[in-house]
């Protein structure tokens, strides 16, 4: 076998074990979607769960007894269950949960 011919051969070879490195990749990205995806609808019901729960707080009117620290504090609840299951990310605050996340479940 020719010089020429080896060095096609390694290349080839190259080539496909990075086109099997990304495949195996894809495949691996793909099954934490997945993962991901599954658990996110329990956790999105636990979530409502926990909001249903708490609706009088949540979505009351402000009162003396109700007021917006009260309502914060249990909106910051919510996303710490929130994020300390991974459906939330940490860097995310309650507003962006309650304004962006919940509005589109």
């Amino acid at each position: 076998m020719s010089d020429i011919a080896v060095n096609i051969q390694i290349s080839n070879f190259s080539n496909a074990i990075q086109l099997f490195t990304s495949f195996l990749n894809f495949l691996c990205d793909l099954r934490e979607l997945v993962k991901r995806t599954m658990v996110s609808e329990e956790v999105k019901v636990a979530i409502l769960v926990k909001m249903r729960e708490a609706t009088a707080v949540l979505f009351g009117e402000l009162s003396p007894t109700l007021t917006f620290e009260v309502k914060e504090k249990q909106w910051k609840e919510i996303l710490g269950y929130g994020k300390s299951v991974g459906l939330i990310k940490p860097d995310k605050d309650y507003k962006y949960f309650r304004d962006k996340m919940y509005g589109q479940w």
